[in-house]
């Protein structure tokens, strides 16, 4: 969904408080989101309740809702917060950045040229599952959620400069693994 019929539902919502607009905005979000989070919290059924209170907030936001200039990076950081809130709470966990994250979950989808690319596909999969956590965090909020730079930085709370460095090495180490299945 592009930014401008995001902006559309969102206004929707915020000022008539359509309810056609918010369930199509639950849905579209709904997938990235519990990714998202399930790569925090390592639960689908704990990111399921995140992503369910975040846009339940969303809803109870009723006019505020329209000021937000950037919806979908304000949910990735909603999301991240209520996150890393309930791994503290749950004490599961004990982190104080970035660093301490889990390993991200990436599942793995699967006739002659078709199975090729779809063995393909996996090797790359398993290049970027293979990243350390932050590394494949930024590169899969980058290339696969499609947020810039500034935007990541924004939603992991670490610096362009590191954003960089890591996007960096991901695809090094994509590259590397690579290597021997592009010969």
């Amino acid at each position: 969904m592009v930014q401008a019929d995001i902006i559309k539902l969102q206004n929707a919502v915020a000022i008539n408080r359509d309810e056609a607009a918010y369930r199509q905005l639950f849905i579209n979000f709904h997938q990235p989101l519990i990714k998202f989070g399930e790569s925090i919290i390592q639960s689908e059924e704990a990111a399921e309740d995140i992503y369910s209170e975040v846009m339940i907030k969303i809803w109870l936001m009723e006019e505020s809702l329209a000021k937000i200039e950037n919806l979908k990076q304000y949910l990735y950081i909603l999301i991240r917060n209520a996150a890393f809130n309930e791994l503290k709470k749950q004490k599961k966990i004990l982190f104080s950045s970035l660093d301490d994250l889990p390993e991200y979950y990436i599942s793995t989808s699967s006739v002659e040229e078709s199975f090729l690319k779809d063995e393909f596909d996996n090797k790359i999969k398993d290049a970027i599952k293979a990243l350390p956590p932050k590394c494949g965090l930024v590169y899969r909020l980058i290339r696969e959620d499609g947020f810039n730079y500034k935007q990541t930085s924004e939603i992991l709370g670490i610096s362009i400069n590191t954003i960089e460095g890591h996007m960096t090495s991901a695809i090094k180490k994509i590259s590397e693994s690579l290597q021997k299945y592009l010969h």
